[in-house]
């Protein structure tokens, strides 16, 4: 992950992004008129080459704002995540119906903000969802590899599966059966991990 000292806005090359929508590019900045914020990351290869969040990019040019500039290895596999609350539409607004939060990888080429409203599927069938944030998977994977000290199984277990919602309660079994197979041994030391990565890509 990087920020903007070490790839500044200036230095991202954007010569293989095709040009958006009016209509995307408008539901994009509307957004960020709102709240003042970007819709999503930018995420950039090493060559700094723009992989994702070009419109992201073209609105901190605009406005000459700080953007949250993210780093990945060309050729690696990105997916775009959205993490949400179940809601439900009662007396004229969308209610929250619990506190749990769930992730599903986004497929759809329809521009999405936090606080849309998206109808998902779940283990139940389908159900409304209000979205709070947006992100690539491999910037969660790095950040909760980190958290973790170890790689994050819920996201490699969400990617088999990517239209099931995954909540707190699953991912915390999961990292207990995780701490169960470290006690048995079976397991690699994160510094194994990261040392066989920077072979393997020169990093």
């Amino acid at each position: 992950m990087a920020d903007q000292r070490r790839c500044p806005i200036e230095k991202i090359q954007t010569d293989m992004m095709l040009d958006s929508s009016p209509e995307k590019l408008w539901y994009y900045e509307k957004y960020y008129q709102k709240k003042h914020q970007l819709p999503h990351a930018i995420v950039v290869d090493e060559n700094k080459q723009l992989r994702d969040g070009y419109i992201s990019y073209l609105l901190a040019k605009k406005y000459n704002v700080r953007a949250n500039v993210c780093e990945m290895i060309s050729g690696q596999p990105m997916r775009k995540i959205v993490k949400g609350i179940h809601v439900k539409f009662s007396d004229g607004n969308w209610r929250k119906k619990g506190n749990k939060r769930y992730v599903w990888i986004y497929t759809l080429k329809e521009p999405v903000i936090p606080g849309d409203i998206l109808l998902v599927k779940t283990k139940r069938g389908t159900d409304f969802i209000c979205v709070e944030s947006i992100n690539s998977a491999i910037r969660m994977f790095l950040t909760q590899a980190v958290a973790n000290n170890g790689l994050p199984f819920e996201i490699k277990w969400v990617e088999h599966n990517p239209y099931t919602a995954m909540s707190e309660e699953m991912m915390l079994e999961k990292l207990e059966k995780s701490r169960v197979s470290a006690s048995k041994d079976n397991y690699r030391s994160a510094d194994a991990v990261i040392a066989d990565m920077r072979e393997k890509y020169g990093i």
